[in-house]
């Protein structure tokens, strides 16, 4: 439930922010400058279009803009001070998204905050393969979630990496790739992946297309985080030759999946559990009869070396993947 209301408020007052920085008058927007406004949707609203929106769901997504605006009054009204929305309020009050000062400012807010974050040697570390990054630090499922009402320097960063989910979601690669490649992972890499999992947990149901070749440089992190945050942002975001259909489209999933097949057969390569039983589970989302001899292949191997847990998400991929594929015929 914790995690439910920290994210239900960054969202909230990431899009009242958002809609401050709006140069224009929105309550009188045409339907096309209504296109335009950055949203953010909560996550169960995945299958909401993503491209081409009729003027009913261009009228629905102005609707929840403008109740997520009054809940976001709430959170940053006198009688519930939220000093980080205060404080990003500030920062960016009377700047537009496509302004490169937009940019650089929500940059700074990340790089000043971050020098805050004590950095840590991880125990798990002291294993070679987790120190080279063949691994996952085990400390990643014991890692806390922030509380965006602190004013904490975690909390700053994970008010801006919703903000850049739900206006310019091509900065949150940037501030990955900023230590993709540090190696052993440490108390900062733990804190970086939390808070943009988090941010990208919110990509892909707003109406703007989130675009998933940026990421695609992350899979090749010699720090295992960055590697798994690409794999996750992959199943959120759209790829170019999908860009113009809407995920409703039945050949959606097709097409969207064989672009990224390649790119999810590569993590099959891993060594470290929790990443391949993601990989498996990405691959069965595409709906291609090559999807499916990747599964069987992984299926035969796990069993051959006695996995059962992965062979359990090799099962389990077969089956989602022969529904995806009737969904899509």
């Amino acid at each position: 439930m914790k995690h439910h209301q920290t994210k239900t408020i960054c969202v909230v007052f990431a899009t009242a922010l958002l809609a401050g920085c709006e140069k224009k008058d929105t309550s009188r927007a045409s339907a096309s400058e209504t296109e335009k406004l950055p949203t953010v949707e909560p996550a169960q609203h995945s299958t909401e279009t993503r491209m081409g929106a009729t003027e009913n769901n261009v009228s629905k997504q102005q609707t929840q803009l403008e109740r997520m605006q009054k809940n976001a009054e709430l959170v940053l009204s006198p009688d519930r001070p939220n000093p980080v929305g205060e404080k990003l309020k500030r920062e960016l009050e009377g700047l537009h998204p496509n302004d490169p000062e937009f940019t650089n400012r929500l940059a700074r807010l990340w790089d000043e905050s971050m020098t805050h974050i004590d950095e840590k040697n991880l125990k798990s570390s002291n294993n070679l393969e987790v120190a080279n990054g063949i691994f996952l630090p085990t400390e990643l499922t014991d890692h806390g979630l922030v509380n965006i009402e602190e004013n904490t320097p975690a909390a700053v960063l994970t008010g801006v990496s919703y903000i850049a989910a739900a206006a310019r979601e091509e900065i949150l690669v940037d501030f990955a790739k900023k230590r993709m490649n540090e190696l052993p992972p440490n108390s900062i890499d733990l804190e970086t992946f939390q808070i943009l999992n988090s941010a990208i947990n919110e990509l892909g149901p707003t109406k703007k297309i989130t675009a998933f070749e940026p990421w695609k440089p992350l899979a090749k992190a010699r720090n295992p985080l960055y590697r798994l945050l690409a794999l996750r942002a992959a199943m959120h975001t759209t790829s170019q030759s999908a860009s113009n259909l809407s995920s409703e489209d039945p050949s959606y999933n097709r097409v969207d999946g064989s672009a990224k097949l390649d790119f999810y057969l590569n993590f099959l390569d891993e060594k470290d559990p929790i990443m391949l039983a993601e990989a498996i589970t990405a691959v069965a989302t595409v709906p291609t009869p090559e999807a499916r001899k990747a599964i069987e292949s992984f299926q035969a191997l796990q069993m051959q070396r006695g996995n059962a847990s992965l062979l359990q998400a090799a099962a389990e991929a077969l089956r989602t993947q022969e529904l995806i594929t009737q969904s899509s015929r």
